[in-house]
């Protein structure tokens, strides 16, 4: 736009960039695997980040993945992630995933999405595992053409 600002471009991206959401009530849970209100998943999705996201047009794209394969025969899907970090800095891992949801898994947290989990083979390799701290290994019972939809799910997160 036309100003006499002295405003740098170059300076941008030290300003601290926030994002401001009004919600009409307390959110019930912070914890993704656990929401059950949309209202409540609109928030996560602004918090959270999982394996993919979805855009408006339905196509699903690499988020926390940098990268994903699925196998010829369309049972095994392969997740290499990005380096990225909690808000403490510890490094998210592969492994962090598998925990999460083998909780939703166990009913150490109670899940209303916990449906999504049905095309895992756990017959297979537990379902899926960490091949390594960055590479997350899902076996599915059957070729899945919804499957990565499902990951959009915040109980995959």
């Amino acid at each position: 736009g036309c100003s006499n600002s002295s405003f740098n471009k170059t300076n941008q991206s030290k300003v601290n960039q926030v994002i401001s959401v009004s919600i009409k009530d307390d959110p019930h849970t912070l914890d993704p695997r656990e929401v059950r209100l949309l209202s409540d998943i609109n928030l996560i999705h602004h918090l959270y980040e999982g394996l993919v996201q979805e855009t408006p047009s339905g196509e699903v794209f690499p988020a926390l993945a940098e990268s994903f394969f699925l196998s010829e025969d369309k049972t095994i899907y392969t997740f290499n992630l990005k380096k990225a970090s909690w808000s403490n800095g510890d490094p998210i891992t592969a492994h962090d995933f598998v925990r999460s949801w083998q909780d939703v898994l166990q009913h150490r947290v109670t899940s209303v999405y916990s449906f999504a989990f049905q095309p895992i083979n756990f017959d297979k390799n537990s379902g899926f595992f960490a091949k390594d701290d960055h590479t997350l290994v899902i076996n599915l019972h059957a070729p899945t053409p919804h499957f990565l939809k499902l990951l959009t799910l915040p109980v995959f997160y």
